[in-house]
């Protein structure tokens, strides 16, 4: 369970850094709704950058179902949420095919609260709508 913490604190940094993805405002609505937000973990080989986490999310937007993703990129550790009728298994075939070999480590449901989807809507600053990371102090 330890582990399952600190790939929860790495996993937010990269979060911070990377941003999120989101699908579509029906999906997150339905997910928040009823509760049945689920997070699969992988262990995902060949993960080197923030390329990886784009390219990796271009494959799982289209899915119905995907909800966002964060990545560690130190531990090769992709978190994704999802609602049915999307599965887990879905998921790794979908990051396999991105050409980035998935095995799945767990599946467990997740609070609302916990959700990329629900976290991306209370970040505030740079990155996330209040600002840019290259507007200098002063407004020059």
């Amino acid at each position: 369970m330890k582990n399952f913490y600190y790939f929860i604190l790495s996993g937010a940094v990269l979060f911070l850094a990377l941003g999120t993805a989101i699908a579509g405002d029906t999906i997150i609505k339905k997910a928040i709704q009823d509760g049945s937000i689920h997070r699969a973990v992988f262990k995902v080989e060949n993960l080197t950058c923030g390329a990886c986490f784009s390219n990796i999310n271009a494959g799982l937007a289209p899915l119905e179902g995907f909800s966002g993703m964060g990545a560690n990129l130190l531990r090769n550790l992709v978190a994704v949420d999802f609602v049915g009728p999307l599965s887990a298994n879905e998921i790794g075939a979908a990051i396999t095919q991105k050409g980035y070999p998935a095995t799945l480590e767990s599946v467990d449901p997740i609070m609302k609260k916990e959700s990329f989807a629900y976290l991306n809507t209370r970040q505030k600053g740079p990155g996330f709508g209040g600002g840019s990371c290259c507007t200098l102090p002063g407004g020059s």
